[in-house]
């Protein structure tokens, strides 16, 4: 059986693997046959690993902006992990290390090496396909997917990870999203939303980005944000994703989340000096809300 090499790769650096594996008219794959491609960039130096010789099929690698014609069935993955986890103690930066590759892969990741990690997302998806084709034989739906975890400059003692997402996997279109994970720099616990807000504000927060919503949307004075397209119950803190910026707290709501697919994604940015009466006081003295002080809402 065939079997994807092992990267081993300094803590920090960019993974990138593209790959993309093309089927006949009814030809089904075995799971050791797939196409594998993978580039490992580390300070500016780059080095290649392919699959083995051994493999049971032929395939080709394809840049990420390549695209098989429309006569064959292909799946195509581009997956992209740079952890931020540089110049931390061991045991902080295996922690930060296991949760990244956790929630970038969906699946439990401790203890592995992101080449492993990324491998077995890639075979996974493959093995999705295969069932596919399995079933409906001369379908012509082609998957397509996009998984990029890239590491942000440090905020005060917070440091964060955006993952950036996009896939196909049939329909008339398909989908994506932002998402952020959010760690103490000093410990390297993840910092989730609701550990980062107060619980008694809530409620206020939830209006004020309504009204923040209003405004970047541009919703005239006296229409809903129902009857503008929006969903005003799920403008909340608790379904956003949130993410610290030098200048304040971003809230980002995906397509769908709070408007239709054909209205985008919605980006709201409150001031550290606006946002700081809603903060949880652990989260607060992590974030450059601490150093200003702010009395409660």
């Amino acid at each position: 059986m065939h079997s994807v090499p092992r990267v081993h790769l300094p803590i920090g650096v960019l993974l990138m693997v593209t790959g993309c594996h093309s089927l006949g008219p009814t030809q089904v794959s075995r799971h050791g046959a797939i196409g594998w491609h993978a580039l490992v960039e580390c300070d500016g130096r780059q080095y290649a690993a392919t699959s083995s010789a051994t493999s049971r099929l032929d395939w080709t690698p394809l840049p990420a902006s390549a695209r098989p014609d429309d006569t064959t069935r292909w799946v195509r993955v581009d997956y992209r992990l740079a952890l931020p986890v540089d110049g931390l103690p061991p045991v902080v930066r295996r922690r930060i290390q296991d949760r990244s590759l956790e929630w970038f892969a969906e699946t439990p990741a401790a203890d592995m090496e992101p080449g492993r990690v990324l491998s077995a997302r890639k075979t996974a998806l493959f093995a999705d396909y295969e069932a596919l084709l399995r079933e409906d034989p001369d379908t012509h739906i082609c998957y397509d997917e996009r998984r990029h975890l890239l590491a942000e400059p440090q905020i005060d003692r917070l440091l964060v990870a955006r993952l950036e997402w996009w896939s196909f996997l049939g329909g008339a279109h398909g989908n994506g999203g932002t998402a952020f994970l959010v760690f103490d720099a000093d410990t390297g616990d993840a910092v989730s939303p609701d550990r980062m807000f107060r619980g008694d504000s809530l409620t206020t927060l939830a209006d004020r980005l309504r009204d923040a919503v209003r405004e970047a949307r541009q919703v005239p004075a006296g229409v809903s944000l129902e009857q503008a397209g929006m969903r005003a119950a799920d403008i909340r803190p608790d379904i956003a994703a949130v993410a610290p910026r030098r200048d304040g707290l971003l809230f980002h709501f995906d397509s769908y989340t709070i408007a239709p697919y054909s209205m985008g994604e919605t980006r709201i940015l409150l001031p550290w000096t606006e946002v700081a009466p809603y903060l949880e006081a652990g989260f607060k003295e992590l974030t450059p809300a601490g150093r200003r002080g702010s009395s409660g809402p």
